[in-house]
């Protein structure tokens, strides 16, 4: 099952925007390539629903705290979304995730370097019905270097793997005590 992390006491949530997993486009996103090029987001935050940059942000990359939050590491990157609630859409994104229902997020971003990976030949040899296609990216890429511009909640990222963290949702929309929650 997949968990949320988020705290209505404070309006926020931590995700896992983007790992160097194998998204659903054939594409990897190597997390450590925006390590260095956080500057130009971290003076616009913002996060999105649906990556409709057009509009209004529901929140911005904080953490409980009002802290700029987004970590990079090896295997993925994560960040926190203090929810604005300034918007009917900011409050109605903040609550589907603190009831679990919208646990993904993917990443906005300018592809600065990237190596290319080409699909496989098909086997010549491979015995199939000549009404038979295979639905496969014909050329793939592996983001090397990157500049985030954005990160969004979606109800379907591209790369699977980035769901929601759970720290700590309370009960009955009330915070756990500071001693339980770093139990």
């Amino acid at each position: 099952a997949t968990v949320v992390e988020s705290d209505a006491g404070t309006a926020t949530a931590k995700f896992l925007i983007s790992t160097r997993s194998k998204d659903r486009h054939g594409d990897v996103v190597e997390p450590m390539g925006c390590a260095n090029r956080l500057e130009r987001y971290k003076k616009n935050p913002v996060v999105f629903f649906g990556h409709k940059s057009y509009g209004l942000p529901v929140g911005s990359a904080f953490d409980k705290d009002g802290n700029f939050s987004v970590s990079v590491a090896d295997d993925g990157v994560t960040s926190a979304v203090k929810f604005n609630l300034k918007t009917d859409e900011s409050e109605q994104v903040f609550a589907l995730v603190d009831a679990g229902e919208l646990r993904t997020a993917s990443i906005g971003f300018i592809p600065l370097k990237a190596k290319i990976h080409k699909r496989k030949a098909e086997d010549e040899d491979e015995e199939k019905p000549r009404n038979e296609i295979t639905f496969d990216p014909w050329m793939c890429f592996t983001f090397t270097e990157w500049e985030l511009l954005e990160w969004s909640i979606v109800a379907v990222p591209a790369n699977p793997d980035c769901v929601s963290l759970r720290l700590s949702k309370g009960i009955g929309g009330k915070a756990l005590a500071p001693a339980v929650a770093r139990y």
